[in-house]
């Protein structure tokens, strides 16, 4: 939804339960006039959208949010000073076969985005 367009992925690595990505912002994506106008920041909603998308990818299935324990934004991101992001995705198959994930998403070395939370697969 969100890839390729709001967003590429520049490199993705991955190994039992543990995804690094770098992707890179698509700073003159439309969604950047209204959010704010003159002053763009990369809206929550896309942050945890990145996240679900290069998780999917990698499980190579859909996935939907079930519930999630902690969200926190701790920093705004400007797609005009900090086009460059790492994605940091720890995750976990439980019992009940839905995918626990602990996940940041940061930028020189500073965390903007931190998100606990449970994904279940879509049928």
């Amino acid at each position: 939804m969100l890839r390729d367009n709001f967003y590429t992925i520049v490199d993705l690595e991955s190994n039992t339960n543990a995804i690094h990505a770098i992707i890179e912002l698509n700073e003159k994506h439309p969604i950047f006039k209204g959010h704010f106008p003159g002053q763009p920041v990369v809206p929550g909603v896309c942050e945890m959208q990145i996240v679900k998308e290069i998780l999917s990818s990698v499980l190579q299935k859909e996935i939907r949010l079930q519930k999630a324990d902690d969200i926190k934004f701790l920093q705004m991101i400007d797609p005009a000073l900090n086009t460059t992001l790492n994605v940091e995705i720890d995750y976990f198959i439980n019992e009940e076969q839905n995918v626990d994930v602990r996940s940041v998403i940061y930028h020189d070395n500073e965390i903007s985005f931190n998100l606990i939370a449970e994904f279940v697969f879509s049928k």
